[in-house]
């Protein structure tokens, strides 16, 4: 039955920043480069490399950290242990080729577990160490009581140690995990300590020596301990031998982690419980490290998550292997191939849901051990399989002997894309992979053949008598070269063509000689160049440069009938775009109003080529018009720029018309586009109007004219020779203007003498009774316009309301207006006593000065009773009335307006 060994002998710690690719690989890459690192032989029989785990950087570069017994080479660079094993680092470039190696450790046994990258290219790696102390450039630390501590050092991108802390108890701490996201590390693994201290912290394990998940974080800039935290089980411990395997940043300023545990696992708020074997734990962590949620994954036997990674939108990844006939995952089951295990890949949502689960394997052992997710969601897996192939989708490979390394991708969807197998007779380790920006893959590992060489494609790596071999190995779509500038040369300038690869080169062969990735073209022809790849394969491509003379040709009428727009169309062969004065961007614009339109055609390599063209409207004009005489008729000439016709609505095609009598004359234009413009001139027989005033007031003159543009002459009967006289004596006046063809017309105007108006009035102020009405007269003056202060124009003014009251009269020399007051008072009498005794005189009771309007009255007795009643009373009550004293109430009908009072009849 295949185990992996607790202290994860295969892991990736995952590097994922933003640059990371975003497009997917569903091609079968092929291999570029294989590399060793390896003990060194002289005087050595035991021991050798370990480990392989990666990073990748956007740039393509690629870094290993592990461990390493006694001498150790990293192509040219050598490095010597100070103990038992020591931690190296090294760097190499896209080309695979090492940039640096360095080591650090001590007397005793240091292991280099993992790796990570900030954004910045800075280096991340974390471990375990027992030396006291353990070096790492400046930075020295020490283990508490000898048994193994945690570590977490810093590199620059070029290779030199910043600082190194560690953490640990009184029994055995490894860091299994490590990530960046550029402010903090993180890092995960285990502690069988019973109190456990990072930095100011100090964690408890109820259970010792069993271990515990721990999870932590760090400042990236100096290395202090900013939180830690951990798992508890039964009792507040882990009942089982708990672990953090791997970290990653969550892109919020949390992380998640996967591992695995044994019967109960506690993370914050969240139990999760297990059977007799492992189970395969994912929980993530809050920026303050508190735990948020935590998942589980298992069967009925051994499962383990050995690796996580995050996509572009937070999206958690694992993978790992297990051992159950079959393995739950939320809602999810895969079923097991064999009991040798197989290996799965997960996707969880950012709040802990499985979205999908798929697996791979065969017969064998098969189990994936590193993880990387690019930005699209595509996974790449690495680890090892066998023996006996095993199939990844619809893709199956197969080991060239025991178990060997692969490395795989997975969409986003949970689909296998392609897998790629490589090894040696012997068993293979694969912890490490890692993606560039340009989707290309690095997988790491090694391999114990001591005599048989592992193959990676078409790549040999020799094996290492009596020592393990460590390979790095790159994977990527067939390498390629393009070329790209500008393919136009212009007026004999130069352009500058540059070879773009896939992947670096090793070698660059222009069909020119030059042996750079650029060269400056001044001649027209076609170029090409060889590109050499690592690992010996070629790719070819070629460029035709031309030579160019920009010109542009504006083509279209430019002639603009009305209501009709024209099209003008550039036409420059080659041109990249055009832009005209007009803004358009287009090569046919179309011109509704007349101008100059001006176009330039731009070429590449910042060639260009101007163009003009002038729209205009059609014109078209009569002159030579004139009176019309029968001895001397005018001659008219049309001006029309540009017709193809000309006719006139007599019949005739000419430009000039000899006009037969006096009319309306209309000319026809015909232009070469088919537009037409039509334009029409009278010719009449002269008429002269002579304008003015026709009164003449008393102290003043009036102005004359002539009105007759065309004249030449004048002669007005008072023998003045002017357009314009002013007369000042009334009479007939008479001009006759004269013509240059001879032609002579005339006119008379008749001017009367007028007075201004005469003084009137319209009479004394006055005052009238209330309810009286007063008409005023307007005088009659001929040659007068009147208007009452009303508005009125009539020639009375009925008065019934006091106020001013104005007439003003006009006339052609002057105006006068007079007003009048008219004032209104109460006149009301009503008599208190009558005496109908026959002499006519006090008859009856007369009510004298009441308001205009219908009057009631009611009369009664003395003692109240009603004696007569009037709805409209006319004055004609008390002839017979008896004599005695009697109570009168006047009301105006529809007011309330009343008169009352006591009334005497006497006899």
């Amino acid at each position: 039955m295949f185990r992996v060994p607790v202290r994860l002998s295969c892991l990736l710690i995952v590097w994922l920043v933003l640059c990371l690719p975003n497009r997917t690989q569903a091609q079968t890459p092929a291999y570029l480069w294989a590399q060793p690192f390896l003990r060194s032989t002289s005087g050595q029989t035991a021991g050798g490399v370990v480990g392989g785990k990666v990073a990748v950087d956007p740039a393509g570069n690629t870094y290993l950290v592990g461990s390493f017994s006694g001498v150790a080479r990293f192509g040219a660079f050598t490095l010597t242990s100070a103990g038992a094993t020591d931690v190296f680092v090294a760097k190499l470039d896209g080309s695979g080729n090492y940039l640096w190696a360095i080591s650090g450790g001590g007397g005793s046994e240091e292991q280099g577990v993992n790796i990570s990258l900030d954004p910045v290219g800075n280096v991340y790696v974390v471990g375990s160490f027992r030396s006291q102390p353990a070096t790492f450039g400046a930075a020295s630390i020490s283990t508490g009581n000898g048994d193994k501590d945690m570590f977490v050092a810093k590199l620059t991108a070029q290779g030199s140690w910043v600082w190194a802390v560690r953490a640990g108890g009184t029994d055995d701490e490894v860091g299994q995990g490590v990530a960046c996201d550029g402010t903090h590390v993180f890092l995960a693994g285990y502690s069988n300590s019973d109190r456990p201290v990072f930095g100011p912290t100090t964690l408890l394990n109820a259970s010792p020596p069993s271990g515990f998940v721990v999870a932590a974080q760090l400042s990236a800039a100096t290395g202090a301990w900013t939180w830690a935290t951990g798992s508890s089980g039964p009792g507040g411990g882990q009942a089982s031998g708990g672990q953090a395997t791997a970290i990653a940043c969550d892109g919020s300023g949390g992380a998640y982690v996967t591992g695995s545990y044994g019967i109960l696992a506690t993370f914050g708020s969240t139990t999760l419980r297990s059977g007799d074997f492992n189970a395969i734990f994912v929980a993530r962590l809050s920026p303050a490290g508190n735990w948020q949620w935590a998942v589980r994954a298992d069967g009925t036997d051994e499962d383990r998550g050995l690796a996580i990674a995050v996509d572009g939108a937070g999206n958690p990844y694992i993978t790992g292997y297990f051992l159950s006939p079959v393995l739950t995952l939320g809602s999810v089951t895969l079923t097991n191939a064999s009991r040798n295990g197989d290996l799965f890949v997960a996707r969880l949502t950012a709040a802990g849901a499985f979205a999908w689960a798929t697996r791979a394997g065969g017969t064998g052992g098969d189990s994936g051990q590193g993880l990387v997710v690019d930005r699209a969601g595509t996974a790449y897996v690495a680890g090892v399989f066998g023996p006996g192939p095993a199939a990844f989708g619809p893709v199956t490979v197969t080991p060239v002997g025991g178990r060997d390394a692969f490395v795989a991708a997975i969409s986003a969807t949970g689909t296998w894309q392609w897998a790629l197998a490589g090894g040696s007779p012997s068993d293979e380790t694969c912890p490490g992979v890692g993606v560039d920006a340009f989707g290309n893959v690095s997988f790491a590992g090694t391999f114990a053949s001591p005599v048989s060489p592992a193959r990676f494609g078409p790549f040999t790596i020799a094996g290492n008598p009596g020592s393990t071999t460590g390979f790095v190995a790159r994977v990527g779509l067939p390498q390629t070269v393009r070329i790209t500038g500008d393919s136009l040369l212009c007026n004999a300038g130069q352009v500058q063509l540059q070879a773009v690869t896939s992947v670096a080169p090793t070698a660059y062969r222009w069909n020119t000689g030059a042996t750079t990735a650029t060269i400056i073209v001044s001649q027209p022809g076609t170029y090409s160049v060889q590109v050499t790849f690592p690992g010996g394969q070629t790719s070819t491509a070629t460029f035709h440069v031309t030579s160019l003379s920009p010109a542009v040709q504006l083509l279209g009428d430019t002639l603009l009938c009305p209501g009709q727009p024209l099209q003008l169309t550039a036409t420059a062969p080659g041109a990249l775009d055009y832009r005209w004065n007009t803004g358009a961007t287009t090569p046919t614009l179309s011109v509704s109003q007349p101008g100059l339109y001006t176009v330039t055609a731009r070429f590449s390599s910042g060639c260009s080529a101007t163009a003009s063209r002038l729209v205009r409207s059609p014109g078209l004009q009569i002159t030579g018009g004139g009176p019309w005489c029968p001895a001397s008729p005018p001659t008219l000439t049309a001006i029309a720029p540009g017709a193809t016709r000309l006719r006139w609505n007599t019949g005739a095609t000419t430009a000039m018309l000899l006009v037969p009598g006096p009319g309306t004359y209309t000319l026809t234009a015909t232009y070469a586009n088919g537009c037409q413009l039509t334009v029409s001139e009278v010719v009449a027989v002269p008429t002269t109007v002579i304008v003015g005033d026709s009164v003449l007031c008393t102290g003043t003159g009036v102005r004359l004219t002539a009105n007759l543009p065309a004249a030449t002459a004048y002669r007005w009967n008072n023998g003045a020779t002017t357009a314009s006289i002013t007369v000042n004596q009334p009479g007939l006046y008479r001009v006759s203007a004269s013509y240059g063809n001879g032609c002579t017309s005339e006119a008379q105007w008749l001017v009367r003498a007028a007075e201004a108006v005469p003084v009137f009035s319209l009479g004394q102020d006055t005052t009238l009774c209330e309810g009286e009405s007063l008409v005023l007269y307007a005088p009659t003056l001929p040659g007068t316009v009147r208007q009452w202060s009303d508005g009125s124009t009539g020639a009375t003014l009925s008065v019934q309301s006091p106020g001013t009251y104005s007439l003003q009269l006009r006339s052609a020399c002057g105006e006068r207006t007079v007003s009048r007051q008219i004032a209104y008072r109460s006149c009301l009498f009503i008599p208190n006593v009558i005496t109908p005794n026959g002499d006519a005189l006090n008859e009856q009771f007369v009510a004298k000065g009441l308001p205009t309007g219908i009057w009631q009255l009611r009369v009664y007795s003395r003692w109240g009773v009603l004696v007569f009643e009037s709805a409209d009373y006319q004055h004609d009550w008390g002839q017979n009335a008896v004599a005695g004293t009697y109570y009168y109430v006047f009301r105006q009908a529809g007011s309330p307006l009343s008169y009352k009072g006591w009334l005497q009849v006497i006899r």
